[in-house]
């Protein structure tokens, strides 16, 4: 329950699902949230906590590490210094220590509570969405952008965290905290497609959806609700669709489009996949003139020569950027760190799933990282990830 000790960790865990409206609004309230849990405990911080959470950051500050260092050393060889370029990486290694600082301070909060928390700021961003997406005191917009956010970033940092929420609200006996998992996971779904129209959020979206609906299945063994979960699967995009009819907008029109093409072309041909294509062939042929330690991370844009574009796939940013090294640094940083659930033997949840599913395939028609804010919010919930609550007594394991 909340309590005068513990309403900072519960307000910060609400944050967290707001992030995905108010972007760095509801991201500057976490910290100072933050920082005010560490000086009301911080008597009870031990050291060797704190070590114990860094380990669980090592390839995520080896990553950060890397590429200060990188882009230190591509800076000394331009005529101006600009420290500005440091900045990201700078800012990160102190995000991360901070944030193992905070995982380090014990709670009475249970993962059940955690979800249901977060899984409050998710539906209120979702209002938020709704209401920017219909011209209810917003100016209307097709693809919602947020408080000065991306469109793109809104779809994938709400999967990250609805994908989050299901994990632990899965577990639960109680049907009731099922169901919620699952609305949650249709809302992340109408985020993708609805609000953000983003075809690669959208499939994955989707996947999630209804990896999680069989998972429910499973564990319930009502093997009778396979039928009514393939006409919600069904019903869903077609409802979407017809919304947007008359609403305006074309998300499941450009699954459509994209599906034909790929069955009767073998490609796509809409602009954005060409467009994305001759990144990605640019792309190419600088990661072959230099594959190890690339070109540091603030000249890609130049480099690419296109629009001022980033590659629009993080993988080969981080080519770019960091060469093979950075690649791998980056690829083990997403994964490494927690176990599929934190509680032993409990293999409902699977967290490095959401990872795959919620982020690490959305990354690759999208280089969302190479922001300053993005990333630094992606470290925010990698550390969320990470964090052990305590287990609910009505935990099925």
């Amino acid at each position: 329950m909340c309590t005068n000790k513990n309403f900072w960790q519960f307000s910060s865990l609400f944050c967290f699902g707001l992030v995905p409206f108010f972007w760095q609004y509801a991201f500057w309230v976490i910290l100072i949230l933050f920082f005010f849990g560490i000086y009301q405990n911080y008597n009870k911080i031990k050291l060797a906590k704190i070590v114990f959470e860094l380990k669980k950051d090592r390839i995520l500050l080896a990553f950060l590490f890397y590429f200060f260092f990188n882009t230190l050393f591509f800076i000394t060889q331009e005529t101006e210094f600009n420290s500005q370029h440091l900045e990201p990486w700078v800012f990160g290694i102190l995000m991360v220590i901070l944030f193992s600082v905070v995982r380090s301070i014990e709670t009475e909060i249970t993962y059940q509570h955690a979800a249901l928390t977060v899984g409050l700021g998710l539906f209120v961003s979702a209002l938020f969405l709704l209401s920017e997406r219909l011209g209810f005191g917003f100016e209307a917009n097709n693809r919602v952008r947020g408080i000065a956010s991306n469109t793109l970033v809104i779809g994938l940092i709400y999967g990250l965290a609805a994908g989050w929420c299901a994990s632990f609200l899965f577990t639960e006996r109680n049907f009731y905290f099922r169901a919620l998992a699952v609305i949650l996971l249709i809302v992340a779904f109408i985020t993708a497609t609805f609000f953000t129209s983003s075809r690669t959020l959208s499939v994955c979206a989707f996947v999630g959806l209804a990896y999680f609906i069989w998972l429910l299945i499973q564990i319930t063994k009502k093997y009778h609700l396979i039928f009514f979960a393939a006409l919600l699967l069904i019903i869903l995009p077609i409802s979407i669709h017809l919304i947007e009819l008359s609403s305006g907008g074309e998300s499941i029109k450009r699954l459509l489009v994209a599906f034909t093409d790929i069955m009767s072309r073998g490609y796509l041909q809409d602009s954005s996949s060409l467009q994305r294509f001759e990144l990605w062939a640019r792309a190419a042929d600088l990661i072959w003139h230099k594959p190890i330690f690339g070109y540091g991370s603030f000249n890609e844009k130049s480099l690419l020569d296109y629009k001022y574009w980033y590659a629009h796939n993080q993988y080969l940013s981080w080519l770019i950027s960091g060469g093979t090294i950075g690649l791998l640094l980056g690829c083990l940083a997403l994964f490494y760190g927690y176990r599929s659930f934190p509680i032993e033997k409990n293999k409902c949840a699977n967290l490095k799933f959401v990872m795959l599913i919620y982020l690490i395939t959305p990354l690759i028609t999208n280089s969302d990282l190479m922001a300053t804010a993005t990333l630094h919010h992606v470290l925010a919930f990698l550390s969320l990830f990470k964090n052990e609550f305590k287990k609910s007594d009505s935990i099925e394991i």
